[in-house]
């Protein structure tokens, strides 16, 4: 496949607590990562960007509601969750970018998906020998050492939804990170974005909200990204390891090197 004569469009989502963060990300991505292709900003309607901005950066606003998490919030008040950072309740925004399935979404033939305020240091096409046909690519969360596995990332007290869950995924399994996402448009059917929202009001175990029902989703179509290029140069990671600088990777999500 020569990725260069496909379609690929980014997308992150953002509301307005989060703009200036997507403000800079899209920056990166049009200045350091050389992308002039589109780019679509899900927002979620209850703000305006700046006309003048998404001129200059040459960008497509997609407004999509809130997901209605009511029915979930109200099976996690049931049964609450012991060890959490409070984002079920604190962060139910998150549950936005499973709009990123959407079928509006097809006609473009990959989409590259990027957290508002994750950071571009490099050009995006060394994402491009990562592109596969009918996958999902995303980054082994347990990344480097490996001893991460999806049950942490769940509610294991909730023994009744717990082992309902079991019946369709092994959840001792290894999963990805969502903050950092590429995929395949052949994987958006009809159904896939009803599907997902159905699968996070039958599991309300999920810690890391939409990141875990995306793991459960696309258990059997997720590729690991693959993240040494060969030379001092690293695509992708959460933070700076072993020393390194901002400057060593194509795109980090938190880079603490990094002062701008």
């Amino acid at each position: 496949m020569d990725i260069y004569i496909k379609r690929v469009c980014m997308v992150t989502y953002t509301d307005v607590k989060y703009f200036e963060r997507a403000k800079k990300t899209i920056d990166d991505i049009r200045i350091r990562g050389q992308f002039f292709g589109d780019i679509v900003v899900m927002t979620d309607g209850l703000f305006k960007i700046d006309p003048r901005f998404i001129i200059r950066m040459n960008l497509i606003v997609k407004e999509y509601p809130d997901v209605d998490v009511s029915r979930l919030l109200g099976k996690i008040q049931q049964h609450p969750f012991r060890d959490t950072d409070g984002r079920e309740f604190l962060k139910t925004k998150q549950w936005n970018k499973l709009y990123v399935f959407d079928v509006y979404f097809k006609q473009w033939d990959f989409i590259f998906f990027v957290d508002a305020g994750l950071r571009i240091f490099n050009r995006i096409d060394y994402f491009y020998p990562n592109f596969r046909a009918n996958v999902i690519i995303a980054l082994d969360d347990g990344h480097p050492e490996f001893t991460k596995k999806f049950d942490s990332q769940i509610e294991l007290s909730n023994t009744e939804i717990v082992e309902k869950l079991k019946l369709i995924y092994d959840i001792h399994s290894s999963y990805f990170l969502n903050c950092l996402f590429i995929f395949d448009t052949q994987l958006i059917q009809e159904n896939t974005l009803s599907n997902l929202i159905e699968l996070m009001n039958s599991y309300p175990i999920c810690k890391t909200n939409e990141m875990a029902i995306m793991n459960i989703y696309f258990h059997k179509n997720w590729v690991p990204l693959e993240i040494y290029l060969g030379h001092d140069l690293i695509l992708f990671d959460w933070c700076e390891r072993d020393g390194r600088k901002w400057n060593n990777y194509v795109a980090l999500k938190y880079p603490f090197t990094y002062a701008n």
